[in-house]
């Protein structure tokens, strides 16, 4: 009956997108758009916003797209308006801005226009302020957990995972115990349990691990010390080092030789982790051919792994055991996504080389396929990818899943990652603002030269 529901549901969905003015609605299309189409909306009003001429038009018209600013003031508003349009804005002011947004009671606006905030913020570059939305978000997501008539604001899977993220269920009887209150059963709880117990350094059973994954990857892993290379450019001298672990992952190794050198990035490849995106363009561009000197390779793709062994009878091929769903806000880049499926595996060691959670910009030379249009010089076109990306994958949740890998010695990492993850999050988020808002955000305060 479930299953027939969601049928019907996805078959009205896709009706309703036909009709021109319905399918502009925001519940029938995806955030990305509709959060770009507000801050478009915002930036040709932007005159009026600067001049404090904006009327309630402008709100009325916001609703179109989701978003609503519930009880917060017209001054409180007028404020938003200005971060969100993209006006520049002393720094001062903007701190300013902050503490007033921390002191707004979480209950002022619904979980759902908190994370819109949010999600307008990230487009923005504006990743301090978006933290505080998130977590005013994150808030009334977990409030349920200690009133028993309180409703959960998206579902109470949703509070539990939002629980999982802060902290505040952080070992299996806790766990047990929430799901239990709302009767979760099955894969989804069964993926709750294992999820929990590699971020927060539990011993993963065996058992556990293949129930999701069939494959013969647990041997291949065992006792072995595995170097993650990500994509950033980087002038340390890891080659011989990183060539020196058991097994080296690569990200996106759509042919030989990818992004590999003797000096920096070392030469050795065994298994090739592809993104969603990177796995499509990888099909399209290589008819799905693997290099010759890699074992494994591992797809975020669920389904892509099939196709992709039909061309490729003497690999090694495998889709990742993902979390796409025990989390409370966000997607997870390709980084987390290949961290956590590979420490649930009984490896020695797992090190992450050049990868500093995006606060370089530019990618390794031919990262992305010419098919992108990325230039690895572009250095704009990068950031402004990478805002809009951001709506979907938070980078707050980037942060914490490998900064409680880290800390629970799931992971390690070279000198960079290291210092990233020492920072803690709001400093990382204030370095990430610093590198994606736009420039008058901080110009105002710099000293002359």
């Amino acid at each position: 009956m479930k299953k027939y529901l969601q049928f019907s549901k996805r078959i009205i969905g896709i009706t309703l997108r036909c009709i021109p003015v319905i399918r502009k609605h925001y519940r029938l299309r995806s955030r990305i758009d509709n959060i770009s189409d507000a801050c478009s909306l915002l930036y040709e009003k932007r005159v009026e916003i600067d001049s404090k001429l904006f009327n309630a038009n402008i709100e009325k018209r916001l609703t179109w797209f989701g978003i609503s600013f519930g009880q917060l003031t017209d001054e409180q508003k007028g404020e938003l308006y200005v971060v969100f349009a993209d006006l520049p804005m002393h720094q001062d002011r903007y701190e300013e801005l902050k503490q007033q947004m921390e002191k707004i009671p979480a209950d002022s606006l619904t979980c759902e226009q908190w994370l819109y905030m949010h999600e307008i913020c990230c487009f923005r570059g504006r990743y301090t302020l978006a933290q505080i939305f998130r977590e005013r978000a994150r808030m009334l997501a977990i409030a349920p957990m200690n009133r028993n008539k309180v409703k959960p604001p998206i579902s109470w899977e949703n509070t539990i995972r939002a629980a999982i993220e802060g902290g505040e269920c952080n070992n299996q009887k806790d766990l047990d115990r929430l799901l239990a209150r709302d009767r979760i059963t099955g894969d989804i709880a069964n993926k709750l349990r294992l999820y929990i117990a590699v971020l927060f350094g539990e011993k993963v059973p065996s058992e556990w691990v293949k129930s999701f994954d069939g494959s013969d990857f647990t041997d291949y892993l065992a006792g072995k010390s595995i170097a993650i290379v990500g994509p950033s450019p980087t002038e340390a001298f890891d080659g011989e080092e990183i060539d020196r672990h058991d097994i080296i992952v690569r990200l996106t190794y759509s042919f030989e030789g990818k992004g590999t050198d003797p000096v920096h990035k070392g030469l050795r490849t065994d298994i090739s982790c592809f993104s969603g995106v990177h796995g499509r363009n990888f099909m399209n561009e290589c008819h799905g051919i693997l290099p010759r000197d890699i074992s494994w390779a591992c797809f975020k793709t669920r389904g892509m792994a099939s196709r992709v062994k039909e061309a490729n009878t003497d690999k090694k091929v495998r889709d990742h055991i993902t979390f796409f769903q025990p989390k409370f806000h966000g997607l997870f880049n390709l980084m987390p996504t290949v961290a956590l499926d590979l420490a649930l595996f009984n490896a020695k060691s797992i090190k992450i080389y050049h990868t500093d959670l995006m606060l370089t910009v530019a990618r390794q030379k031919g990262y992305n396929p010419e098919s992108f249009n990325m230039p690895s010089e572009d250095i704009d076109g990068m950031k402004n990818n990478f805002r809009r990306s951001s709506i979907l994958h938070d980078p707050i949740l980037q942060y914490r899943t490998l900064y409680k890998l880290w800390c629970n010695k799931k992971i390690t990492g070279d000198a960079r990652f290291v210092e990233v993850m020492e920072m803690g999050l709001d400093p990382f988020l204030s370095e990430l603002e610093h590198v994606y808002a736009s420039p008058y955000l901080y110009e105002e305060t710099c000293s002359p030269q």
